[in-house]
């Protein structure tokens, strides 16, 4: 997690926090446990306990913004989040279109 990234909007200071966070999706397979429990009542014992559900993971960055009088600049009620969602939408973008990190180390 990188924390304390600060960053300037209408001169006043604001800093962000990022960090890596994975969304797991889980879904139960119906035919192999019907499977199983037909097997398990012919005696011959169940053969697809590992496949009863599927696990896929989707991870996604993480962005919290905050200031020295607000704890989370980002919530609907706060005072700054239009300006601060505008910085970070902004970098975003910036992110998204650049292919090689020295092209954003070297802009003005």
């Amino acid at each position: 997690m990188y924390d304390d990234v600060p960053f300037l909007v209408d001169d006043q200071q604001y800093f962000f926090a990022f960090y890596e966070v994975e969304i797991s999706d889980k879904s139960i397979n119906l035919v192999p446990l019907l499977v199983d429990g037909i097997l398990y009542r012919s005696e011959k014992g169940p053969r697809f306990e590992n496949r009863y559900s599927i696990r896929n993971g989707n991870w996604y960055i993480a962005i919290e913004g905050y200031n020295d009088f607000e704890k989370d600049c980002l919530v609907k009620e706060s005072l700054s989040r239009q300006m601060v969602l505008k910085y970070l939408r902004d970098l975003k973008n910036q992110y998204l279109t650049t292919s090689n990190y020295n092209e954003t180390v070297f802009k003005n």
